[in-house]
């Protein structure tokens, strides 16, 4: 007999606050009973010329989203780089290394998603510009997980088979989707388990969204 789909909504509203000195943000935790490990989202704004750091208890898999202008990148273990507004980096931080993401505007705010999980392995650093228009494009994180990152224009429909076994995590970047019958907003999540087709339709234009499908 099939297991029923479980599913969990994490509003926007109800994300933990994020403030230090010259940023202001948000985190959200991710998880499900079926996978042992989390997804850790943090939402941040950073005032001008400053930087947010953020040290790895563990070996961790780290993913960069530039929201809104530039942001610079630097790691213990890998070279500094910029990444343009929508544009994806991709790097692994070793257990007790750094990540410092700055803001390298005199005159302006800078946003970006930081997106983080456990590293299954070692991935190099990789800077991809992954928002085509009307589809999901897929890159592998690493052995267990795959991301689907995709912009949309009102009323687009879509569609992502998976394993029943998996899990599905799904992130609104920008616009708004209906989501397996679930409306999310903006920076919302959901969690979903126990489902092999998973359906959405975007309700706004240049709605983005990132999915992770795990096992």
């Amino acid at each position: 007999m099939r297991a029923p789909t479980k599913a969990r909504i994490y509003l926007a509203e109800q994300r933990q606050h994020q403030i230090g000195a010259g940023y202001v943000g948000s985190k959200s935790v991710l998880s499900s009973p079926e996978l042992p490990d989390e997804l850790q989202i943090y939402d941040i704004s950073l005032k001008e010329s400053s930087p947010f750091f953020k040290p790895a208890f563990e070996d961790t898999l780290s993913i960069v989203m530039a929201q809104s202008s530039s942001v610079w990148i630097d790691a213990d273990n890998a070279t500094s780089v910029r990444i343009e507004e929508y544009e994806v980096a991709m790097l692994t931080i070793g257990e007790g290394e750094v990540i410092s993401i700055q803001n390298p505007n005199f005159n302006m705010q800078a946003g970006f998603i930081l997106i983080q999980l456990p590293a299954a392995e070692v991935t190099e650093f990789k800077k991809i510009d992954m928002f085509s228009s009307n589809g999901l494009q897929r890159t592998m994180v690493n052995e267990c997980c795959y991301m689907y990152t995709g912009k949309f224009s009102g009323r687009q429909e879509g569609q992502l088979a998976v394993d029943e076994r998996s899990v599905v995590h799904v992130f609104v970047l920008e616009g708004a989707f209906e989501f397996q019958n679930r409306l999310l907003q903006p920076r919302d999540a959901l969690t979903l388990s126990g489902i092999n087709n998973v359906e959405f339709e975007a309700l706004s234009n240049e709605a983005r969204l990132v999915v992770f499908v795990c096992s």
